[in-house]
């Protein structure tokens, strides 16, 4: 996912890497528009409101340009809310993006190819009569289907760059909100912040976390899997339903080996369900809107629809014959079963006894 280590160490940095340095060559999947969105509104609700009680913003801002070596640029005849709304929202991201992607050498050279066959077709079209009419509408056809060629490369090679573009537009602005988050001063506001940034990312389907004092938002790697989730999990699991907790260990192992990820995917989702028939007492228990609201409405709606979207990662039939994940989504998506697995054993019962059933397929 990436090469660069961070060196907190460093004396060149005073202690402290920006992320754009540290995780230069970061590259994740995940719905990165979506996040920058809901952080858009996020911040322009802090800073419209001052929250967090900055005495003056002014300074703030200035202060922001420079610890993020001037990523970010105030401009001091503007409200700093709209400034950075307009910094992290996705249609600048977007018009950044059209910019970007023309200065790449190749595509460049696949949009000059196209530019100079629609010149010379122009230049053909806008002469004097020719008296050899054919031999110009032959040249004129040539030209149009090298145009249409030089198209079709054109878009193949913005196809091909477009993710890394969009990854060095995004490390940008990931490097300034951990900047921003590192100078703001300590409120529960800005705790609220990070917990908020925090929702954002998992719904975005980030692996990305927050974590330290100061903050740092790191890459969620597979020990944060173990010593998070899997260590608080499973030894409560296996006092309850062991079965169900060999099955996770085992897909969680065979993920780090590379084994077939659509069948760890599949394979991890069946046991949580699993594990829902057995603490509900319904064999035919499945995870749909009916089941949810019968047997856990205490969960919150957005908690409903983000188990049944879960369940729509499946690459088989029940999964409505979706694509199954790749490597990097898998981490996250085991690392959400883990998370709802954790809830269900939390979720308050009136009736006890259902937690103690032995496990239905066991």
């Amino acid at each position: 996912m990436y090469t660069r280590k961070p060196d907190l160490s460093d004396p060149r940095w005073g202690g402290y890497i920006p992320w754009f340095l540290r995780y230069k060559d970061f590259k994740a999947k995940g719905k990165f528009l979506l996040f920058f969105e809901r952080l858009s509104q996020r911040l322009d609700r802090m800073f419209t409101y001052n929250e967090p009680s900055i005495p003056n913003l002014l300074h703030f801002g200035d202060w922001l340009e420079t610890e993020s070596l001037q990523r970010f640029r105030h401009d001091r005849t503007k409200l700093l809310n709209n400034q950075l709304k307009a910094y992290f929202n996705p249609e600048t991201l977007k018009r950044e993006f059209s910019i970007k992607i023309y200065q790449d050498p190749e595509v460049r050279k696949a949009q000059e190819i196209l530019m100079h066959y629609e010149k010379s077709k122009n230049l053909i079209q806008l002469g004097a009569r020719s008296s050899h009419f054919e031999s110009r509408e032959k040249t004129l056809q040539d030209l149009k289907t090298k145009i249409d060629t030089a198209k079709l490369q054109m878009e193949k090679a913005k196809q091909n760059k477009e993710d890394f573009v969009y990854m060095s537009i995004f490390n940008e602005r990931l490097g300034v909100l951990e900047v921003l988050l590192r100078i703001l001063p300590n409120s529960p506001w800005v705790t609220k912040l990070i917990a908020d940034i925090k929702l954002f990312f998992a719904e975005s389907e980030i692996m990305l976390d927050v974590k330290g004092v100061p903050p740092l938002i790191s890459p969620m790697e597979e020990p944060m899997l173990q010593q998070e989730v899997i260590d608080n999990l499973l030894p409560r699991l296996s006092e309850k339903f062991p079965a169900r907790a060999k099955e996770l260990i085992q897909y969680y192992h065979d993920m780090r080996i590379g084994k077939d990820l659509d069948s760890i995917f599949i394979n991890a989702f069946k046991s949580l369900e699993e594990i829902a028939r057995s603490i509900t007492g319904n064999k035919k228990f499945v995870f749909d809107q009916k089941n949810l609201t019968k047997y856990f409405p205490l969960l919150h709606q957005t908690i409903h629809v983000t188990i049944q979207k879960l369940a729509d990662h499946r690459g088989d039939e029940a999964g409505h014959g979706k694509t199954g994940p790749d490597f990097h989504e898998i981490r996250y998506l085991l690392f959400s079963i883990c998370n709802i697995a954790l809830l269900l054993l939390d979720y308050p019962r009136n009736n006890e006894k259902i937690l103690n059933t032995n496990e239905t397929t066991d």
